[in-house]
């Protein structure tokens, strides 16, 4: 344990021994967010957030225990900001913060930024203990600062609900060998994660045992999106492999591939991006002829077909592909020695973008070739 660290947990020692004087305190809570967060900056201490419901036995068994433990009371008053929130009153910041069970204590610096997670019943010393590391100064400049930005960003990525992000950077603090408060936080941060994932395969499973295969196919989707890298998602890419296999979830997988087609060759049309919207269409055609957008797509790319205007933007967008293509193919024939090829290439760029800058370019890269210009510094650089 460092200087730092010892400090800290004198601090906490110190506010412990002065219990018996708080026998008849309670923790100031707050019931609203703003209002908990101000204090919190204004005070410069972190945030220890309740999130409970009204029926839940064990977030009221904790508050009557735990929580009014006059060493608890002391240290929670004295050192932290409390916000009590009922998660049937303020559900959408319940899951902001992926709350699954209740009671859940939440511990955040005073930015926001969450610390730990404690799920369940918790006893007074376990309790104590996470106090501790959310005031110790040494929690963060113990660790190295690639461990404190990446724990940040996981605490930031929860926020945001981006969890299969957040899942990576917590992974990789935990995989470290540095014996930290950091990497412990990281480490209840991960296993919290991989509970909710489980809870969710648990859904998943039991759809799938009730015989809906549509709902247990796309709850196994989500999971393995959300929470790539637990070993419930892993599970959960064994289920979608066999699920997959059922003639309900094939017909659906391309219905829901054919309206993706569909939207993104409406998408094209809009931007006046024919040729993309074309190929859309063509496929659309070529494999779903028997669903709507099958025929819809048919009428798109007969729209285009008969609009000379658009059809010429098609053919321009064309000839700038391969050009673009070309100009590829020429560098890589020069890379390996072939000079007549890599010139073929450049002159169909030349006939194909005349007046262009990839023309422009040709010219300059064919002239090299022929020892007729300087060397030229960046062939990869599109115009």
């Amino acid at each position: 344990m460092t200087i730092k660290s010892c400090r800290a947990w004198l601090i906490v020692g110190a506010s412990v021994v002065s219990a018996a004087s708080a026998l008849a305190q309670a923790p100031n809570w707050h019931s609203d967010y703003n209002t908990a967060r101000r204090e919190a900056t204004d005070k410069n201490r972190p945030l220890l957030v309740e999130i409970a419901t009204e029926n839940c036995y064990w977030c009221r068994r904790l508050e009557s225990t735990t929580l009014r433990d006059p060493s608890v009371v002391v240290v929670l008053n004295e050192r932290f900001v409390l916000l009590r929130i009922d998660a049937n009153q303020n559900p959408k910041l319940a899951e902001r913060l992926a709350v699954q069970s209740y009671p859940t204590l939440v511990l955040a610096s005073q930015e926001g930024k969450i610390l730990s997670f404690l799920e369940g019943y918790i006893e007074t010393p376990k309790l104590l203990e996470e106090l501790r590391k959310a005031v110790a100064p040494a929690a963060g400049t113990d660790a190295p600062q690639w461990m404190v930005r990446d724990y940040q960003d996981a605490a930031k990525c929860i926020a945001k609900r981006d969890t299969s992000r957040a899942i990576v950077l917590l992974k990789t603090i935990v995989e470290s060998d540095k014996e930290i408060p950091l990497r412990l936080n990281a480490q209840q941060m991960l296993r919290q994660l991989e509970r909710q994932a489980e809870s969710r395969l648990q859904n998943a499973r039991k759809a799938a045992d009730d015989g809906q295969a549509l709902d247990a196919f796309d709850a196994l989707n989500d999971l393995v999106r959300q929470y790539a890298g637990t070993p419930a998602a892993n599970e959960a890419s064994g289920m979608l492999t066999s699920l997959a296999a059922k003639p309900e979830i094939r017909e659906r997988q391309r219905a829901r591939r054919a309206r993706e087609l569909l939207a993104q060759a409406r998408d094209e049309l809009r931007a006046e991006q024919f040729l993309a919207c074309l190929e859309k269409c063509e496929l659309l055609a070529a494999s779903y002829s028997d669903l709507p957008e099958g025929a819809a797509a048919v009428q798109i790319a007969t729209d285009i077909k008969s609009s000379p205007d658009r059809l010429r933007k098609a053919c321009a967008s064309a000839s700038e592909r391969s050009a673009t293509l070309h100009l590829s193919l020429a560098e890589m024939w020069i890379k390996i020695g072939r000079a007549a090829d890599a010139a073929e290439c450049l002159e169909k760029v030349i006939q194909l973008m005349p007046d262009s800058p990839y023309a422009q370019l040709a010219q300059l890269k064919r002239a090299q070739l022929s020892g007729k210009a300087g060397q030229l510094t960046d062939f990869k650089k599109q115009p």
